[in-house]
């Protein structure tokens, strides 16, 4: 049976470990590992990880302009009698865009602010679910919520979602819509 030590360094003065090595090598059976090979897996995966996110982040706001063109078009062409009737009295395309843009400003700042409290409440979920004994639950709780003085700049950034989604869609849809009303008058 094998048997395992675990030496732990000072991370203040480090050990040189090919030295350490040097030294273990002419003991029969004896091995060093020191977990350089985990540790640069984990932070390859890490970092692809990392990649795989931002990639995803950046076809969720693709999707999202997208889904807000479709949705700007469908909003002129469902009032298109009503936006031709504001030409008609004199208003202004930049008149009738802002009165759309509010309702997109609300609709936009409401949903994301539902999601964002949706997300909070799933974390909340799973760090209640992990709630007993510890191992992996405690594990998964300290994944999921950081340490204080973390969290305070992680929730601050989670609030900043649906400001930045509510700017992109705000922004989609006022070019979408100065596009299209130069097409409808």
């Amino acid at each position: 049976v094998p048997r395992l030590i675990r030496i732990v360094t000072d991370t203040a003065k480090p050990p040189d470990i090919e030295t350490l090595r040097e030294a273990l090598s002419g003991i029969k059976g004896v091995h060093l590992d020191t977990h350089r090979k985990w540790e640069a897996e984990l932070t390859r995966m890490a970092r692809a990880l990392s990649v795989l996110s931002y990639a995803i982040l950046f076809l969720i706001s693709i999707s999202a302009v997208a889904i807000v063109v479709f949705a700007t078009r469908a909003v002129l062409q469902a009032n298109r009698h009503v936006v031709d009737l504001l030409h008609l009295v004199g208003a202004r395309d930049s008149y009738i865009a802002r009165q759309i843009d509010g309702r997109f400003l609300r609709t936009g700042l409401l949903s994301g602010f539902i999601g964002v409290a949706m997300g909070l409440f799933t974390f909340l979920l799973l760090g209640l679910s992990g709630s007993g004994g510890g191992g992996l639950a405690t594990a998964s709780r300290s994944l999921l919520f950081a340490a204080p003085d973390i969290a305070i700049w992680s929730y601050a950034l989670l609030f900043a979602v649906p400001v930045a989604a509510t700017l992109i869609c705000l922004i989609t849809a006022r070019i979408t819509l100065m596009r299209r009303l130069g097409v409808v008058t």
